[in-house]
């Protein structure tokens, strides 16, 4: 018995020991610069796209603007715009609702510098999973119309699909942009 005493105590310690080093390490800096000097071409197209985004809410539409919107749209074929919940979970999955829009119709209008979603068409989320537009898509996941339609809401993910697909995430607006900048609630849901 006194045998397993010490062997308990033996790796108690190294435990111990273990979890004291790994905690005194220094903490990582992962995907993080100290400035913009240090990003790569690409990075710096993306970040100065990042800086260039503007977005607005009103009771009739939300609008995302960006005066390099026809840039984008010169080498790729879609935007999509992902719009999140806040602090809303079905089964550990947050509500989100996308609006696609195809580069095709952008490209027609060469003055438009804006991405828009009309209110009502993203409060018909609830009762459609898809809803085809003039010019544009919307699906909804996790949106359930026997559920209240969340209210708060928030920019989430840009993604650009084409030869060189990339994503803009909310934690890279959020570095760029003030938090809840891309954020919205929605007054008629409640």
């Amino acid at each position: 018995m006194r045998k397993w005493l010490i062997l308990f105590v033996i790796v108690d310690f190294i435990f111990v020991g273990l979890v004291l080093r790994i905690s005194m390490q220094q903490e990582r800096q992962i995907a993080s610069v100290e400035s913009e000097s240090n990003l790569s071409a690409g990075q710096q197209n993306k970040f100065e796209l990042v800086k260039s985004l503007h977005f607005k809410a009103d009771s009739q539409q939300l609008v995302l603007q960006t005066e390099k919107l026809q840039m984008i749209c010169e080498t790729s074929s879609l935007i999509e715009v992902k719009y999140r919940a806040v602090n809303v979970a079905y089964a550990g999955a947050q509500p989100t609702i996308t609006h696609t829009f195809s580069c095709v119709e952008i490209k027609k209008d060469l003055s438009l510098t804006t991405l828009q979603t009309n209110m009502s068409d993203f409060i018909s989320m609830q009762k459609n999973k898809k809803l085809n537009l003039n010019v544009s898509q919307m699906t909804a996941a996790q949106v359930y119309s026997d559920e209240d339609f969340p209210s708060d809401w928030q920019v989430s993910e840009i993604t650009v699909t084409g030869p060189s697909t990339f994503t803009i995430n909310q934690f890279e607006i959020e570095k760029v942009h003030a938090n809840n900048s891309f954020s919205f609630t929605i007054t008629s849901v409640r």
